[in-house]
């Protein structure tokens, strides 16, 4: 008899173990610039080579001394004292020099990172500016330290007339440079990935994470924004991540990044009517294997970026699972009933 038990006891906490899969390293690369630093310019070719290598890099560039700084890259450009333009790899060393941008992140893509960043939601109310950023961590190993979460919003070819925008090009006349010819300055330059706000300042907000956490826990934090009249939104992205906040250069790591590509203006939806039901959809982005929760029984149509439909159904109240065999890109869902229509970007990587 005691055989008996001794083996159902084996049996049953085997089958009931749990294993979480691991985390992906995703990369942030946060380039020192101005618009006085002649040879940011050749900075810009190795950092789109950097972008074209892996999709789980992103990128944001900090202006400094120029129209495009602002409170937090200054004070990001005060603590690092860097050199331009040299730029931070998640945050776990000195400035790299441009050379170095590469090989350094492609080897820090490598790592295992002991936990996931998720935009469950992005809601954005046109007529008000306001943003809505639902963001959320999972951790798949146990952590200890000062974590705090943080959003960029990133502001994409900005443009202006005068000093504040117009580039500074050592590499005008440098033979077979893509900038050669293209002035010094280069007049109306478009300034790509300008980092134009910090939503946690430059360090993140703290409190959020538990200085202690173990393997599959998640934090959540909504973070709200109103985009200035002077931001275009239709170029506004986010770069959500979490990160160390320690006393020295190496002590403020980022563990890991996610980015929402594109900010949508939904016309039937306030985001601050806390009637309407509420859909929650993630991980986001994901690989095609989603998780709904709905308030209410409603209707789900998807969408790519050419307005085909690609997913037709009906979600119940509570949890619905969506398995989608879908190309890697944009997609729009919609969820619509009787009574209310809301709108859900969606990214399959």
């Amino acid at each position: 008899m005691r055989k008996i038990v001794l083996l159902f006891l084996v049996l049953f906490s085997t089958s009931y173990s749990i294993v979480l899969a691991q985390s992906e390293q995703k990369v942030l690369i946060e380039v020192f610039t101005g618009s006085w630093s002649g040879y940011s310019p050749d900075g810009f070719v190795i950092l789109e080579n950097v972008l074209a290598s892996d999709t789980n890099i992103y990128a944001v560039n900090l202006h400094y001394g120029d129209a495009m700084e602002s409170s937090s890259t200054s004070q990001i450009e005060s603590f690092y004292s860097p050199a331009y333009p040299q730029a931070l790899i998640n945050r776990d060393s000195t400035p790299i020099s441009r050379g170095s941008w590469l090989v350094y992140a492609t080897n820090k893509l490598s790592e295992t990172p002991p936990l996931d960043v998720y935009f469950d939601s992005v809601k954005f109310n046109l007529s008000t500016r306001e943003l809505e950023i639902h963001m959320r961590t999972r951790f798949t190993a146990s952590v200890t330290g000062d974590l705090r979460m943080n959003v960029i919003i990133v502001e994409d070819s900005v443009t202006g007339s005068g000093t504040g925008y117009d580039q500074v090009n050592y590499d005008n006349n440098t033979v077979g440079h893509p900038y050669q010819g293209a002035g010094n300055p280069i007049v109306g330059m478009p300034h790509r990935y300008v980092a134009r706000d910090y939503l946690g300042d430059e360090w993140g907000i703290s409190g959020i994470i538990p200085s202690s956490v173990s393997s599959g826990s998640e934090y959540t934090h909504v973070f709200n924004y109103t985009i200035p009249a002077s931001y275009d939104y239709e170029k506004i992205s986010l770069i959500g991540f979490v990160s160390y906040y320690g006393s020295g250069i190496t002590g403020r790591e980022i563990l890991n990044v996610i980015r929402w590509p594109e900010i949508i203006p939904s016309s039937t939806v306030s985001i601050a009517d806390n009637n309407l039901p509420q859909y929650t959809v993630y991980p986001n982005p994901s690989q095609g294997d989603l998780h709904i929760v709905a308030e209410e029984r409603t209707n789900i149509i998807i969408v790519n970026s050419l307005s085909q439909e690609v997913y037709i159904g009906t979600l119940n109240e509570g949890h619905n699972d969506l398995n989608l065999s879908l190309p890697q890109g944009l997609y729009f869902a919609n969820f619509s009933n009787e009574n209310n229509n809301w709108i859900q970007k969606i990214v399959i990587e």
